[in-house]
C-alpha cells in the first residue's frame, strides 16, 4: 500500500473569449479570478464522491498537488501543461496572475475552436485525508515537495506520450532549434532505426490526408464564424444595411408602406 496518492477529479471547464486588442486574428483570452471559480465550483460540486476507505475528500480548494491544462477538440482531450502546487493550494497556484496567464493564453490558441479543462489531483494520504502544503522554511526539503515533485515529473512523461510539444518543455523558439528522428513533428522521411524508435514509444505514423482534411475543416469553421459575426452586426444596425432589391419589389415596399402610414 502507498503512503499518498493522487486522486484524479476532472475534467472541468472555463469559460474564454474573443480579445479585444485582437479581433482580427481571434486571439482568445481568459478571466484568471472567473476561471477559478468555474473550475473549483465543479470540483466542489462532485467532491463527495471521490473517497478513500470511508474518508471523501471535503475541501478541494485547500488540496495541494498536481493539475493539468488542456484543450478539447473534437472530443479529444489534449494535455498541454502539467502543473504542481506543493507551497500554496491548487487553487491558488492553477491560474496565478504572476506567471500563468501568459502561458495559458498562448495554449488558448493552440487550436481553433477547442474548449480548455483543467484536470486536478488532489494529494492524500493512504487514509484519504487531504495533504496540507509544505511550509518548511528550505525548498524541496519535505516529503510532500518531494513527492509532489517525482509524480509531475511522471505525468510530465505521460502527457508528453499523447502530446510531444507539451508547454512544459520549452517556448516554441526554442522546440524549432532541433528534431529528433522518430518523433512527432520531423521530416516526412525516416530511416528503419527511426521508424523502430517511433515504433517503440507509441506514436503512430502520421496521416498527411486527415490533417489535410482537419486544415480545411478548420477554414471552414472560421469562414461560417465569420458569417454569423456578419448577421449578428446586421441585426444589431438593420439601418445600416445596403440590400439590393429590384425596382418591382421596392415598388411594392414604397406602396405597403403608404398603405401603413394611411392605416
Amino acid at each position: 500500500m502507498t503512503d499518498y496518492r493522487f486522486r484524479c477529479m476532472g475534467p472541468f471547464f472555463f469559460e474564454t473569449k474573443r480579445s479585444r486588442r485582437h479581433r482580427v486574428n481571434r486571439f482568445m483570452v481568459f478571466d484568471p479570478d472567473a476561471a477559478t471559480n468555474q473550475v473549483f465550483e465543479q470540483a466542489e460540486a462532485v467532491q463527495g464522491r471521490i473517497r478513500t476507505g470511508d474518508i471523501a475528500i471535503d475541501d478541494i480548494s485547500k488540496a495541494c498537488g498536481l493539475y493539468i491544462i488542456g484543450l478539447k477538440s473534437r472530443d479529444k482531450l489534449i494535455p498541454y501543461y502539467v502543473g504542481k502546487a506543493a507551497r500554496q493550494t491548487i487553487r491558488q497556484r492553477l491560474f496565478q496572475k504572476q506567471d500563468k496567464p501568459a502561458k495559458i493564453n498562448a495554449i488558448l490558441n493552440e487550436i481553433h475552436g477547442s474548449r480548455p479543462f483543467v484536470f486536478l489531483f488532489p494529494l492524500v494520504t493512504a487514509t484519504g485525508r487531504l495533504v496540507k502544503p509544505a511550509t518548511s522554511a528550505k525548498l524541496g526539503t519535505s516529503v510532500t515537495e518531494r513527492v509532489i515533485d517525482d509524480a509531475e515529473y511522471m505525468m510530465i512523461g505521460h502527457a508528453m506520450h499523447v502530446n510531444p510539444w507539451l508547454h512544459n518543455i520549452s517556448t516554441v523558439v526554442a522546440r524549432e532549434r532541433f528534431s529528433i528522428d522518430g518523433s512527432p513533428g520531423t521530416s516526412r522521411t525516416e530511416t528503419n532505426f527511426a521508424k523502430s524508435y517511433r515504433t517503440m514509444m507509441g506514436w503512430s505514423e502520421p496521416n498527411l490526408v486527415e490533417q489535410e482534411m482537419e486544415r480545411a475543416a478548420a477554414v471552414l469553421e472560421e469562414k461560417l464564424e465569420e458569417k454569423e459575426d456578419y448577421f449578428e452586426e446586421a441585426l444589431a444596425h438593420p439601418d445600416e444595411l445596403d440590400i439590393d432589391i429590384s425596382a418591382e419589389e421596392a415598388e411594392k415596399l414604397s406602396q405597403e408602406e403608404a398603405k401603413d402610414a394611411a392605416d
